[in-house]
């Protein structure tokens, strides 16, 4: 795959995962390493989307046996799983220096976080697998002040420049509370689902 790279105003993002360190940049808030979809992963969380709310969090210390909590396949799919949530673990406490850290996979089947916001704590990683992605905006497009009114047409400057993750798609999001970079945080939502299933998982932690 021949190698992309975009840095505009407050992002960055390539199909390099060395663009996720981008995010200790002063100013960039959201670094995004676009990959292409695993078909193991796909066929084992064709497992998952059936067991309705399936919702699993483990701490960076039992990320390296995550597979014992994991249903298990007929062709033991899950293992590769499980190496993918063992590698963004890794990825996360590298980049963010955060060790300790929980990361969460669910399946759901309804809307959560419906209003554009930012997260009070230093960083978030999220990857979606099934379903629609987390939308997000560029700072230029946003009225900061109006953040937690309760109302997205109020935040959102123009409805027509707002941008929705990828299935696989590795986003590093700062949070409001960064130590180097405050009241910096990325402006996202969680996606509007109408039918079927979102299946995400997100890694949280602080600077240690």
């Amino acid at each position: 795959m021949k190698s992309t790279y975009e840095v505009i105003e407050n992002f960055s993002i390539s199909n390099n995962k060395e663009v996720l360190f981008d995010i200790n940049r002063k100013g960039i808030n959201i670094a995004i390493w676009k990959r292409s979809p695993s078909k193991n992963i796909i066929n084992y969380l064709d497992i998952l989307s059936k067991i309705k709310n399936f919702s699993l969090q483990v701490n960076s210390k039992e990320i390296e046996s995550i597979d014992k909590y994991l249903p298990i396949h007929y062709n033991h799919t899950e293992l590769d799983f499980a190496k993918e949530m063992i590698q963004l673990s890794n990825l996360f406490a590298m980049i963010t220096g955060s060790k300790e850290h929980n990361l969460h996979i669910a399946t759901i089947e309804n809307t959560q976080c419906p209003l554009f916001h930012v997260d009070f704590l230093s960083y978030r990683m999220i990857c979606t697998y099934i379903g629609p992605g987390t939308q997000w905006i560029p700072n230029f497009n946003a009225d900061r002040n109006h953040l937690g009114c309760g109302r997205n047409n109020h935040l959102v400057k123009d409805f027509r420049l707002v941008r929705e993750t990828e299935n696989f798609d590795v986003i590093l999001m700062k949070g409001d509370t960064h130590p180097n970079d405050p009241n910096n945080g990325c402006i996202h939502k969680s996606p509007e689902i109408f039918n079927g299933s979102r299946i995400f998982i997100r890694i949280d932690g602080s600077l240690t």
